[in-house]
């Protein structure tokens, strides 16, 4: 097949570097010096008076993000003083927690809700400090891939792309109308590079158009929000044929129609689709949807949630988009299956998808569409176009309980 792109293996999902000190302040202790691979150097006195900065992020701003909703309220504090400080590019942030290690997982929280803040890359030091009988407290160096004035030439860069995006759903789109555009728009710009720059981010794919699976997540969650998507950034590991063992991974959860769904950009492109001798396909009919609004069954076949936060329940299918567009089957209804296949021939669709509800049902079905019925669309077909003979090609599968026969009307 012609003009695909290159496959490359893996996923590259980045993962955080923290670096946790934890200082005992007392008699003995004044000046401390703090190095990590020559990374940060930094100088405390411990005794000195602690620069709290005054919080100005308001809940208004917060409504949305899954993880600071379910944070306590000293955590929201947290939160919100590191929140504050790297859209402030502060150079340490004083927050209220003498816990290290926490303040680090709040540190990731706000970096999974917040995909704006494209110029921290995850990187921070954090030192926590027991200064005798007073208050203790944390300070955060956080390692910041742009200053501010880069940050503001990147938002310009990237208002094209995202404007031009936003363009295309109009105001009276439902909430599934909306998420699928998204999925679409990003799959047909984003090409899958693991040595695309920034690709822990926005900017490789509003800049780029490259990038891994953080930068897909996080731009389709910045989109999404941005139409009033309920929306967040998961990570996890997954799984499949293609790797020998686990590898880290990041999509997305979604609330759509009232219900909580699952949405894999990344496994949306086609460049995690293996297909040969197939006709020739465009970008849009080479699309996977399988990962378009999938409930919890069908994405734990591949994908493992990371144990940070505990996810919703998805349970409900009623928009995923096989269901929703007439390709899923519960039945082994024959007389379904040679319909759709007939319908497909009769428009000149270059396929016809069946999805089926468990494995038992896909290879009851199977042996029975690739047998006499898709033979019989395949008369039907050169009766109706006057051809003398005919090809067609299947792909089968398995793991997804998914059967696609593609036809040729050559």
């Amino acid at each position: 097949m012609s003009g695909r792109r290159k496959k490359r293996s893996g996923c590259g999902c980045g993962s955080f570097l923290v670096l946790c000190i934890i200082l005992l302040a007392g008699a003995l202790i004044g000046l401390i010096m703090v190095k990590n691979a020559g990374l940060f150097d930094k100088v405390e006195d411990a005794a000195a008076s602690i620069p709290f900065h005054e919080i100005t992020i308001t809940e208004e701003s917060l409504a949305g993000k899954y993880y600071y909703l379910q944070l306590g309220a000293d955590d929201k504090t947290v939160y919100k003083e590191i929140a504050q400080g790297i859209k402030e590019h502060r150079e340490d942030i004083y927050i209220h927690t003498g816990d290290a290690e926490h303040a680090n997982q709040i540190f990731r929280y706000v970096l999974y809700d917040m995909p704006e803040v494209f110029w921290c890359d995850g990187q921070a030091a954090t030192t926590a400090y027991t200064n005798g009988g007073d208050e203790a407290y944390s300070t955060i160096k956080v390692n910041y891939v742009y200053t501010q004035k880069e940050a503001e030439e990147h938002k310009r860069q990237m208002e094209a792309t995202v404007n031009e995006c936003l363009a295309g759903i109009s105001d009276d789109s439902s909430e599934y109308e909306k998420i699928k555009y998204v999925y679409e728009y990003i799959i047909n710009m984003v090409d899958y590079d693991l040595e695309a720059p920034d690709n822990q981010n926005i900017c490789s794919v509003f800049i780029g158009k490259r990038s891994v699976c953080a930068g897909y997540a996080r731009a389709t969650q910045y989109l999404l929000e941005a139409v009033g998507v309920n929306v967040t950034y998961v990570s996890g590991k997954t799984v499949n044929e293609r790797y020998d063992q686990p590898v880290e991974h990041a999509w997305n959860l979604v609330r759509c129609g009232g219900e909580y769904y699952y949405v894999d950009t990344t496994w949306g492109d086609p460049v995690f689709t293996q297909l040969e001798d197939t006709p020739e396909l465009s970008q849009e009919e080479l699309i996977n949807y399988d990962y378009l609004c999938c409930n919890d069954e069908e994405l734990f076949k591949t994908h493992t949630l990371s144990a940070e936060v505990i996810m919703p329940e998805c349970s409900s299918d009623k928009y995923n988009y096989y269901v929703k567009h007439g390709m899923y089957y519960e039945t082994n209804d024959q007389e379904a299956f040679q319909e759709a296949m007939n319908r497909s021939v009769s428009q000149k669709e270059k396929m016809v998808i069946f999805k089926f509800s468990s494995a038992e049902l896909y290879e009851q079905a199977k042996d029975q569409i690739l047998g006499e019925m898709a033979e019989r669309s395949a008369q039907y077909l050169m009766s109706l176009y006057g051809l003398s003979e005919v090809s067609y090609y299947y792909q089968e599968e398995v793991h997804l309980n998914k059967l696609v026969i593609y036809w040729s009307y050559n």
